[in-house]
């Protein structure tokens, strides 16, 4: 998030994601990190990319499905999406895989505290 801080007339200070962009500070420009580095950065980063990538899926996936219907079948537009049969096979092709690889999830962690048990 983008935030702009003005503690007073001479001390200005602009944020984007925790970072200190520009700090003016009686007259004097400083440049400086305020967030923390490692392992915290890199959270913010995966962090990001998800939320970018679901938003681009989410965006891609309303459109197709709840605004292409109504634009004429031989606009250019169509060329950059899949049929409309596929926006049902796809989301219940992406649910089963996720249901697959949860229950093997939760097998593999079953059989693991078994054996701590034992």
């Amino acid at each position: 998030m983008l935030w702009l801080r003005a503690g007073s007339l001479s001390e200005v200070k602009l944020e984007f994601f925790g970072f200190s962009i520009l700090e003016f500070d009686n007259s004097t420009f400083i440049a400086q990190t305020t967030a923390n580095t490692g392992m915290e950065l890199a959270d913010r980063a995966v962090g990001f990319l998800l939320s970018l990538t679901s938003i681009s899926i989410f965006t891609y996936y309303t459109f197709w499905v709840i605004i292409l219907p109504f634009v004429d079948s031989d606009h250019f537009i169509h060329h950059y999406f899949l049929p409309q049969e596929y926006a049902i096979l796809v989301p219940v092709f992406a649910g089963m895989v996720l249901l697959c690889f949860l229950s093997v999830f939760v097998g593999f962690v079953m059989l693991k505290s078994k054996k701590k048990k034992a």
